[in-house]
């Protein structure tokens, strides 16, 4: 099995927004043989264990994000990933990783 994991930690207090991105990347993901594990912290209150659970022979991390508050959420999937499973590749998107990539780059928290 080709296992992905997309995790989505856009969340804005009172608002619940539809994970359209990793949807999106995990539909095609399936088309092409893969199996993906859509993760939304919005929804998920234990998305932390199943964070975890899910990376077990998974192929990589993906994380999606926005500027602002949610880049705490990602820093905290990055640390749940590297504790269990440090060599597992992470590939970090969004808006914030489009538009600060080099910053995120520099702190070398992701492939």
């Amino acid at each position: 099995m080709k296992k992905v994991v997309l995790l989505s930690t856009v969340q804005e207090d009172g608002l619940l927004q539809l994970p359209l991105s990793i949807m999106a990347i995990g539909t095609v993901l399936m088309h092409e043989g893969y199996y993906p594990v859509i993760i939304d912290i919005q929804v998920e209150e234990n998305w932390r264990e199943l964070l975890k659970n899910s990376l077990d022979n998974a192929l990589f991390l993906a994380i999606s994000s926005l500027t602002g508050p949610s880049i705490n959420f990602v820093l905290e999937a990055i640390n749940i990933s590297r504790a269990n499973y440090p060599e597992l590749p992470i590939v970090w998107g969004g808006y914030h990783a489009s538009t600060a990539y080099e910053s995120i780059m520099n702190e070398n928290l992701v492939e």
